[in-house]
């Protein structure tokens, strides 16, 4: 089962073209919204384990935007990146040190940021996976991890309801 978000045309180029996805992402919002908007691709990883348990990061507190609050892998796509998994692969070992697998695309989100006015992110999510358990966090970014299974979502505070969906959705494909 493959869940894709609300951004129609993305849902079938994801897996038809993968590098091309950033410019009908930029196209898609533009042509839904009246006026001037800045766009973010954002690339995130569900990164399991081999216990089929999912990891999550606490951001620092010192973030600006939900500070204290789980997430998983993931930032803004760069200039730099020659791709969306190249984002995901630099973010995964930015944020936890871990070298991982990509196995498939499982997500795309399209969202607003409450601190970011005028700002639409499209974030395509990818489900990863580690032999290696050893996370080394950037600690300007997060504060601490854990490696979750399915039934451990629902106990989660400091989660955003997208988030939390968003996890609940990654088990069943994983699962």
């Amino acid at each position: 089962m493959i869940l894709l978000g609300k951004v129609g045309i993305a849902r079938t180029l994801l897996f038809k073209s993968k590098n091309l996805i950033i410019k009908y992402c930029f196209k898609l919002t533009k042509r839904n919204n009246t006026h001037e908007m800045e766009i973010k691709i954002m690339a995130s990883a569900a990164v399991v384990n081999r216990n089929n348990e999912i990891l999550i990061l606490r951001r620092s507190v010192k973030e600006k935007f939900l500070a204290g609050y789980w997430t998983i892998v993931g930032g803004k796509y760069e200039d730099s990146d020659k791709s969306i998994e190249g984002a995901v692969f630099r973010e995964v070992l930015e944020e936890t040190g871990l070298d991982v697998n990509i196995i498939k695309p499982i997500n795309v989100q399209e969202f607003t940021r409450d601190d970011k006015p005028g700002v639409r992110a499209v974030e395509i999510t990818y489900l990863c996976s580690t032999d290696d358990d050893q996370v080394k966090l950037s600690p300007e970014e997060h504060d601490t991890f854990r490696w979750i299974n399915n039934s451990q979502v629902a106990e989660l505070d400091l989660i955003t309801d997208l988030t939390k969906q968003k996890l609940t959705d990654i088990f069943k494909v994983i699962n």
